[in-house]
């Protein structure tokens, strides 16, 4: 088991995945759609500033929890494939909301339909970690089936309870259809009340509903099939969804964001002060840092090589390089920032980009330099050809890859798979054989490298 703990280290929450569906798909539903919706989620709780846990197996989850426990964290979330936090905010929402509650171990959705078991839907469930130690589990048994009462109120509709609570007496036993499930009846069993979750954290994450309309989603959540669409159809299509099937429309945001999306600012740290003699920079065309890299080795640098599916973000950024005069980076922003695009820009950002360098005179020294480089500007998915990429670096020179989130990115885990991986390290061998020595940084399955002498670290 692998911990990820992000700076944010005083946050009590953790969020989990799975290594198997959780969802009951039809028999003719493709193991790629299911893999896109795996994959989206486990990027997308990456993302979070609290910890994160992927891919573990049922049987695991007993022991991760207590682990978790005895590491000071409060609350666990189980998140099942097609569902995901929408920002940061979820967990302190979890945090403000269940600290007024007594004995509950499990929180989630529940359904309870007339004449059927009640159960949790597939999104998510929230874990009290407080009481971990009082249950006593075995993933395969059966369990004893408690009786029980619901809340005459409900969260919405009238299946929705706002909980469940035992009552005396049993009714036979119970194997329920997944671990979420599992978790609401051995609550009942151990005397626990069960919970559901409120709006305050439903609006802050978002589900697909995989179960619905599976042939359809599939057919137009294929990287193929939507890469045949002209942009027009593109963009009309996902404003076709949020009228007529919203509860799809945070999916196929993901397909278009090549389309609408421009990150005038990093969502990473400023690079530290640090030369590596670095002489050819590969990059994505998006935020400052990479201003940054060049500044740290402007004594050797000699190519820049920019990289980009977005035209709307490559054509930002040329228009920086050419236009900006390195004075008062918000006043250009307003003055340029473009139209009809979802934009990324964080101003805390900026200055902490600008306060990196000693003075502003330094920054401009620097700046100067930087535009009288070679830049080429590639427009190219690289997870299709990044052979365009490496014909034009210079051979025999110290080169840097620098790739961001780009293989965490949700857009390119549509109907890629373990092609996503595969393509990434065929990128980096080619790019051993043209260079004299190459560095890497970026945020590979989670694990963030910087500045990594990868010919020395190929096991990575």
């Amino acid at each position: 088991m692998k911990i990820n703990i992000n700076e944010y280290k005083d946050i009590p929450v953790c969020h989990i995945s799975f290594d198997k569906p959780l969802i009951n798909y039809d028999e003719d539903t493709k193991d790629s759609y299911i893999s896109t919706l795996k994959n989206v989620t486990n990027v997308s709780i990456n993302f979070m500033e609290s910890s994160t846990i992927h891919e573990i197996k049922d049987d695991e989850v007993n022991a991760i929890l207590r682990k978790l426990k005895k590491l000071d964290y409060k609350y666990a979330v189980l998140w099942a494939e097609g569902s995901w936090p929408i920002d940061n905010e979820i967990d302190e929402a979890i945090i403000k909301t269940f600290s007024t509650y007594d004995n509950w171990l499990v929180a989630g959705h529940i359904l309870n339909f007339k004449n059927k078991e009640p159960r949790f839907h597939e999104q998510c469930v929230i874990i009290n970690l407080k009481e971990i130690d009082n249950i006593k589990w075995l993933v395969k048994d059966e369990i004893l089936k408690k009786n029980y009462t619901v809340s005459k109120e409900n969260v919405h509709d009238d299946y929705t309870p706002y909980w469940i609570k035992p009552t005396e007496g049993n009714g036979g036993t119970i194997d329920p259809a997944n671990i979420f499930d599992r978790f609401l009846w051995i609550s009942l069993k151990e005397g626990y009340t069960v919970l559901n979750i409120d709006f305050d954290i439903r609006n802050k994450k978002v589900c697909v509903y995989p179960e619905d309309e599976q042939q359809w989603t599939q057919l137009y959540a294929n990287k193929k099939y939507w890469n045949t669409l002209t942009k027009k159809q593109q963009r009309n299509f996902v404003y076709d969804i949020k009228e007529n099937n919203p509860d799809k429309k945070p999916l196929f945001e993901f397909l278009n964001m090549s389309n609408n999306m421009i990150y005038v600012t990093n969502t990473e740290q400023v690079p530290h002060d640090e030369n590596r003699d670095i002489e050819v920079i590969i990059c994505p065309a998006s935020g400052l840092s990479q201003f940054k890299y060049m500044a740290n080795n402007l004594k050797t640098m000699e190519q820049v090589i920019w990289v980009d599916f977005s035209k709307a973000q490559m054509d930002w950024l040329q228009n920086l390089i050419r236009n900006w005069n390195g004075i008062n980076f918000k006043e250009y922003y307003e003055n340029n920032k473009p139209d009809k695009v979802n934009i990324i820009y964080d101003e805390s950002k900026v200055d902490e980009f600008f306060n990196s360098f000693e003075s502003q005179q330094k920054w401009l020294e620097a700046w100067y330099k930087i535009k009288e480089l070679e830049h080429r500007f590639i427009i190219v998915d690289i997870m299709d050809s990044y052979e365009d990429i490496i014909s034009i670096v210079k051979p025999n020179k110290n080169v840097f890859l620098q790739v961001s989130n780009i293989w965490s990115y949700e857009a390119n885990y549509f109907d890629s798979g373990i092609n996503v991986y595969c393509k990434l390290i065929c990128y980096i061998n080619q790019l051993l054989k043209k260079s004299r020595k190459l560095y890497f940084s970026g945020d590979v399955g989670g694990s963030y490298k910087d500045m990594v002498d990868i010919g020395r670290r190929t096991w990575i």
